[in-house]
């Protein structure tokens, strides 16, 4: 009477004897369709999946083995087995969970049941790998809700392409990985992008930086204060006889002259400000350029501030939150010099509406961002990647300049495209209108790309740097990490 491990036996012949063991034999009597239904399928799926990639490592090694013996036999005319069924590979314990009874001989009836088993074993040899990377999660339902979706969709992804390319391993890992990436895809999609904080943001991490620069009540030390005052008065001196000078300069003279040898942070940074609105920003040409100096010259002192430097008062992380403050206000200023009611952008769409088509935007626009570059105590406040970008908005991209070539043909760029598009339309119909309406979608995807360039180039200020990348989530790498092997094991069979 056979054994129960009959089935295992080794065969006859073949050199790989002691490596190997039979294929187990379907038990189904004269090819009967066995009766089986969805659930059994799906587990018979998930054993055969555990099984595949169990067995993996030796399958993998099995193959290179054949390969060299395929080209062994090319090279020399002989006519050397090829490994089958190897000990300790997928069919081993395929073998050994079918003698068990966790994997039946029943085949799938319908393609519900089809789908079932093709999605089980996707999850099934999920299982190892999946399980090794939840040890380390930090958020493991999240992660196991996604290798579930993840395991669903290869196990579709695979049968789909077995459907449409039977046979072929590699559509069946394509099919597998498409739709095993459907849903880190979905997720990634959904997960919104770094953003720039907003003027509101800026506004109110300043203040509260400056607040508690007010709340240390942290003063300057005499000898800095003292250096200073006496820097910003030889600076007024050097301009000349003091009568003959604007008289907001004289007036701003007396406050310096007025200030404290113990004076607080705050009132430094109140006298840079009182600078800045009443001489820096004077109608009058002598006092704008005198407003200017001073003011570059209290920057300096604000952001060259050592601990060394203060005295009295809570000093502890009072130069970080000066920093944060005059971080904040710089992103505001640039911010406001770019987008606000007087700002750059803002004046160009306004003088391009003038025109009663808009039909020069992109040209408005680039031509104020100029007035930035081109005056070298505007560009100064900027950042190199800032100014980067502001080129690239006035020179242009190769997209964006041959639609403005193509756009001169738009009706909305003025009078006479305006009229000749009428004129061509009645003379020639639809055709003749062709290279109009041409001109006015291009017109159209020029102004927009401009405008996202401006808005890039919003986002950048507000940020104080570039946005950082949309980085994976933790489920979305560790569902990767064990999806690619699984795909790779149960692929091909």
């Amino acid at each position: 009477m056979a054994g129960p491990w009959e089935k295992y036996q080794k065969p006859k012949a073949g050199p790989w004897d002691r490596f190997q063991l039979s294929a187990p034999e379907a038990e189904s009597s004269q090819g009967q369709q066995l009766e089986t239904s969805f659930m059994e399928q799906l587990g018979n799926g998930l054993n055969e999946g555990v099984a595949e990639f169990a067995g993996m490592p030796v399958d993998l090694m099995t193959s290179a083995l054949n390969l060299g013996v395929s080209g062994v036999n090319a090279i020399t005319g002989s006519d050397i087995d090829q490994i089958s069924n190897p000990v300790g590979g997928s069919g081993t314990f395929k073998g050994a969970l079918e003698g068990v009874g966790a994997i039946t001989d029943a085949e799938p009836a319908t393609n519900a049941q089809r789908y079932a088993r093709s999605i089980g074993r996707e999850a099934g040899a999920m299982v190892i790998p999946a399980g090794a990377t939840a040890r380390t999660a930090k958020g493991l339902l999240p992660l196991l809700g996604m290798e579930a979706a993840s395991a669903v969709g290869a196990g579709v992804g695979s049968q789909v392409a077995r459907d449409i390319a039977p046979g072929s391993g590699l559509a069946e890992f394509a099919g597998g990985l498409l739709g095993g990436l459907t849903p880190v895809a979905a997720s990634r999609a959904m997960r919104a992008a770094p953003k720039a904080p907003d003027l509101d943001d800026l506004r109110a991490r300043q203040e509260a930086a400056y607040g508690a620069v007010e709340q240390s009540g942290a003063t300057v030390a005499p000898q800095a204060s003292q250096r200073l005052r006496q820097g910003l008065l030889d600076r007024i001196d050097a301009e000349g006889v003091p009568e003959f000078l604007p008289s907001n300069v004289r007036s701003v003279a007396a406050k310096i002259e007025a200030l404290p040898p113990n004076a607080k942070v705050t009132d430094i940074e109140d006298l840079r400000r009182l600078i800045g609105n009443d001489v820096a920003g004077s109608v009058d040409g002598q006092a704008r350029r005198i407003g200017v100096d001073l003011k570059g010259d209290v920057d300096d002192f604000l952001s060259n501030l050592q601990p060394s430097d203060l005295s009295g008062g809570a000093q502890t992380g009072v130069l970080d939150s000066l920093s944060e403050g005059r971080e904040m206000t710089r992103r505001i200023k640039k911010a406001e010099a770019l987008g606000g009611d007087t700002g750059v952008v803002t004046k160009a769409l306004r003088r391009a509406a003038t025109s009663g088509t808009g039909g020069n935007e992109v040209n408005a626009i680039r031509q104020n961002i100029r007035t930035i570059l081109d005056n070298p105590k505007r560009r100064r406040g900027f950042s190199k990647e800032e100014i980067a970008m502001m080129e690239q908005i006035v020179e242009g991209t190769h997209v964006t300049n041959g639609l403005r070539m193509i756009g001169r043909f738009s009706p909305t760029s003025g009078a006479l495209p305006a009229m000749a598009s009428g004129a061509s339309g009645i003379t020639f119909g639809p055709l003749g209108a062709a290279p109009f309406a041409a001109g006015y979608f291009a017109k159209a995807g020029a102004e927009e790309l401009t405008k996202r360039q401006v808005g890039l180039l919003d986002e950048l200020v507000r940020n104080g740097a570039p946005l950082p990348p949309k980085m994976a989530s933790e489920a979305e790498m560790m569902t990767l990490q064990a999806l690619l092997p699984a795909l790779a094991a149960t692929s091909g069979d």
